[in-house]
């Protein structure tokens, strides 16, 4: 088991990759590292070649370069791909990295000459940049490969309509304490520096990475909770043993411009809630706390696209893992369906129907998720 912390940075469009890549480079002449690994990708059906372009400027890179077949619904397309991942690189659980055959170190400054051109000169559908293997100014000594990412900078720039999607994200790893230790070991004040080099810090995560007797233990568990979760909603639908205590029916018409989070602050605070800001998403308030046994639950209320609506998701975090029970009830026929809120006194209503749920929940289907997990650590802290 490693243990690491996940430092996620605020950008905007405005922050240019190759400004980002510059602030990557002066934390790199400071901080020694191992491998600088990139991925560059072209859309399946996209007419234009980013990737043809950088090899027509920069030669050097051919080596790196592959056709890739890829079936969209059902129809085949071949585009081009610049790529040294390694093939057994599996630290990316959630961004598509498809790996070549040249798995060569390279020159950070090729890879600054090619961020000038994104995204208007390249327009890459996928770019990801990672920086692997750093000692933090610690004296780590990081050479093991089973510890990929987990001291790293890693920089993704990739298309989404209408607009790139740009995450920026530096992971510093930690001694792991005993599980008697109530604190964690503090970062060096030379790594802080480093890390503020970056850019605004928006949100710092602690996290764990398994071994791989670990993770089929975590994956037996995830299992056996699934199957809980699945068990006891099919139970909570057909039994309905909470009591709501209003009546809701569908509204005739819908109101756009009803604040949200007070109301549901005012009210989700007596079951001991509170609000975090830096886990909310666009049209969602997220509320938290902690269970006796260290983990937490943490309460999503998503207002949907038009506002117009409301639903609750509960999720219940341990150090490693994660379960979810979207769309909780709050009727007894509603199941966890958006919920019409055409005034505030509706609004009002469905938040303490949520708020008679919750607790059930937390008595019931909680409490053996939590139980068959055992407790987590005294130090852990999931604000990071």
């Amino acid at each position: 088991m490693k243990l690491y912390y996940d430092v996620q940075y605020s950008l905007t469009k405005n922050d240019l990759t190759k400004e980002l890549l510059q602030r990557i480079n002066s934390v790199l002449t400071i901080n020694r590292n191992n491998y600088n690994y990139f991925y560059l990708a072209d859309h399946y059906y996209n007419g234009v070649s980013a990737v043809k372009r950088i090899l027509k400027k920069f030669p050097e890179m051919e080596p790196y370069a592959f056709e890739y077949e890829e079936e969209v619904r059902d129809e085949k397309y071949t585009y081009w791909i610049l790529s040294n991942f390694p093939k057994d690189y599996s630290f990316f659980s959630n961004v598509q990295v498809i790996e070549g055959e040249n798995k060569d170190n390279i020159d950070f400054e090729i890879l600054l000459k090619i961020a000038e051109g994104i995204p208007r000169s390249f327009p890459l559908f996928h770019a990801v940049f990672l920086f692997d293997q750093i000692d933090w100014s610690q004296n780590l000594g990081v050479t093991d490969d089973s510890e990929w990412g987990i001291n790293s900078i890693r920089y993704i720039n990739d298309w989404w309509t209408p607009k790139r999607a740009i995450s920026l994200h530096a992971n510093v790893s930690l001694e792991l304490p005993s599980n008697e230790q109530n604190t964690l070991p503090l970062i060096s004040e030379e790594t802080n520096e480093s890390l503020l080099l970056l850019g605004n810090i928006k949100k710092k995560s602690l996290r764990i990475q398994l071994n791989e007797k670990e993770k089929r233990s975590a994956e037996d568990l995830e299992k056996t909770c699934h199957k809980l979760i699945v068990a006891f909603r099919n139970d909570l639908s057909k039994n309905n043993p909470v009591v709501f205590p209003h009546q809701l029916s569908e509204p005739n018409e819908y109101t756009f411009n009803i604040p949200r989070k007070p109301t549901i602050l005012k009210i989700i605070k007596k079951l001991g809630y509170k609000h975090l800001p830096k886990e909310g998403f666009h049209g969602a308030v997220v509320f938290g706390k902690l269970t006796e046994k260290n983990h937490q639950i943490l309460l999503e209320f998503d207002s949907g696209s038009t506002f117009a609506n409301l639903r609750c998701n509960l999720i219940i975090k341990g150090p490693y893992w994660e379960h979810r029970m979207d769309e909780i009830p709050c009727t007894p026929k509603s199941h966890g369906h958006f919920v019409g809120i055409p005034d505030l006194e509706t609004l009002e209503k469905v938040v303490e129907n949520f708020c008679a749920v919750i607790p059930y929940l937390e008595n019931t289907i909680i409490n053996d998720i939590e139980n068959l997990y055992g407790p987590a650590p005294k130090w852990f802290n999931y604000r990071g």
